[in-house]
């Protein structure tokens, strides 16, 4: 992961000896509110057996992040950091009686690679679509059922994931924007393993509809 960061730090070194009114160059810091849960998510492959229905959710995503952008002729590049910590896990899943999941956490880091362009308003305010890709890490804990039943094991996932969005920012100060975009993120599917043998018995659709709220510095 470090790898992007010096790449990205090199990129934006190279481009800074460009002497072009064209060019620019930012960073920001943002926070994001997770708006929709992730209902029903299990992918229903058979956890300990085929479930006939589930009620699953994934809730709470609240996320921080970052991100180091290149913008030539209004197009640009972002290079993205957040962190979800505790995303809650609940719901019943149904086998040959019905078994509630104890309520638990999942983790997830994601890098992502995101193309755009501003759409300039007026002097202060412009707005932007962007799309990205990007490598979630996913550290899925054991789930277990109330009742003490275990129904997976703990496992950890570097995934491909892919964001659609679009926001807009406001210059306040000469070099400081605030910005507020909306993303939709998939980050893949989370390997469940059989409690009792090696293969993966389940998968857990992660996505997330986001709202994010940050400060932009601009170079």
């Amino acid at each position: 992961m470090f790898r992007v960061i010096i790449l990205t730090v090199f990129l934006i070194s190279s481009f800074s000896k460009v002497k072009s009114k064209d060019l620019s160059f930012f960073g920001d810091l943002s926070y994001n509110f997770g708006l929709l849960n992730n209902d029903s998510a299990f992918i229903n492959d058979g956890v300990n057996g085929s479930p006939t229905s589930d009620t699953a959710e994934l809730s709470s995503f609240n996320t921080f992040g970052g991100s180091l952008g290149i913008s030539y002729k209004n197009f640009f590049f972002r290079t993205g950091y957040e962190s979800i910590n505790n995303a809650d896990i609940s719901g019943t899943v149904t086998f040959s009686t019905t078994r509630t999941l104890k309520e638990t956490d999942v983790d997830i880091t994601n890098w992502s690679f995101n193309i755009g362009k501003f759409f300039n308003v007026n002097d202060k305010f412009r707005v932007y679509p962007q799309a990205g890709i990007g490598i979630a890490n996913i550290e899925i804990p054991a789930l277990v059922a109330t009742d003490g039943v275990s129904m997976s094991r703990a496992d950890e996932d570097d995934m491909i994931s892919w964001s659609l969005g679009f926001g807009g920012d406001y210059q306040f100060f000469e070099k400081i924007s605030s910005f507020v975009e909306y993303n939709f993120t998939d980050y893949g599917d989370a390997s469940l393993l059989d409690p009792n043998l090696e293969f993966k018995a389940d998968g857990f659709e992660i996505k997330n509809h986001a709202l994010k709220i940050g400060i932009r510095y601009n170079f």
